[in-house]
């Protein structure tokens, strides 16, 4: 992704997590820093996430209801249709424009491309 995520003035991060019934749904607005973005860790790089994911995306905008419900229902390791995605990570299980810390590899779950994290995260430098 070359979009710089941080050149919003209100980015909102919105993660839907489909595998129940009802998806989880969390927002929160992001303050301008100069940190760069930890995929599957906290800020202090502690936490590190232990599982798969498929795609990873930062939206400059709130989603209304039905593309959130778009995205729950599409498959997860293509590139987002929904308008105002200023960065997108791990589709296809690609690591390009991170930088791995811990013991990440691209792997296959149920038939969808995704990227493994054993106790690990991906960064992601502010000006991307």
């Amino acid at each position: 992704m070359t979009k710089n995520h941080r050149s919003a003035a209100t980015c909102f991060l919105i993660s839907a997590i489909a595998l129940a019934s009802v998806p989880l749904l969390s927002f929160a607005q992001l303050p301008v820093n100069s940190h760069p973005l930890r995929i599957g860790a906290d800020q202090s790089s502690g936490n590190g996430f232990r599982g798969e994911m498929a795609a990873v995306r930062l939206y400059c905008r709130t989603l209304t209801t039905n593309e959130i419900k778009s995205l729950s229902s599409a498959k997860p390791d293509v590139k987002s249709t929904v308008p105002g995605v200023v960065g997108e990570w791990l589709i296809g299980g690609s690591l390009d424009g991170t930088k791995v810390s811990g013991a990440v590899k691209a792997t296959n779950a149920s038939d969808v491309a995704c990227v493994r994290f054993d106790g690990s995260y991906l960064s992601v430098a502010n000006d991307r």
